[in-house]
Order: C-alpha cells, then sequence, then structure tokens
C-alpha cells in the first residue's frame, strides 16, 4: 500500500478536520510493514516456482531435441573417413 493511499484512508477513516498523531502514523505504517512481508514472501515464492517451471521445461524440451538429433550430430556418431576434411592427405606419388 502506497503513503499516499494509507494517508487518504486515514483521512477519510478519522475525518476531515481531524488531527492525527505522528504516533499513529508511525504506529500504521510499521503494521503496514508487518502485514506485508508474508505477502511478499508469498509473492516471491511463487515467482521462484514459476520460474522453475519454466526452466524444467525449456530443459525438457531441449533434451528431446538433443535426443531427435543425436544422430546427425558428427561428435556423437563420428565422421565417415572418407568425408573427413581432417585426414591428413597421402603424399603424391608422381613426386
Amino acid at each position: 500500500m502506497g503513503l499516499n493511499v494509507f494517508v487518504s484512508s486515514l483521512w477519510d477513516t478519522y475525518g476531515k478536520g481531524r488531527n492525527i498523531s505522528v504516533t499513529h502514523l508511525r504506529y500504521s505504517a510499521n503494521h503496514n510493514a508487518l502485514y506485508s512481508r508474508p505477502i511478499r514472501a508469498h509473492f516471491n515464492i511463487f515467482h521462484i516456482l514459476t520460474r522453475l517451471i519454466q526452466v524444467s521445461k525449456a530443459s525438457a524440451d531441449l533434451m528431446r531435441y538433443c535426443g531427435e538429433n543425436a544422430k546427425y550430430d558428427p561428435l556423437l556418431m563420428g565422421i565417415p573417413a572418407s568425408e573427413n576434411p581432417f585426414k591428413d592427405k597421402k603424399p603424391c606419388t608422381i613426386l
């Protein structure tokens, strides 16, 4: 709850023209701070769980993709000798 909303609610509660003590404002502000902690903690937990669900879904999709395309990966399947561009070339027999 913002300070403006809080002050306006006090103004409406106690009526216009009445004095609101500073002590009451401090007590109410501390009460609101204590009340907002569990709400923030709940929001943080919800945010963490939502992110974990997204990460686990993304990791499952990545594992599925890797499994489907493993047969095309030259690091896993190896490179055939006839197609290997890094294989040592045979010396020229003419020279």
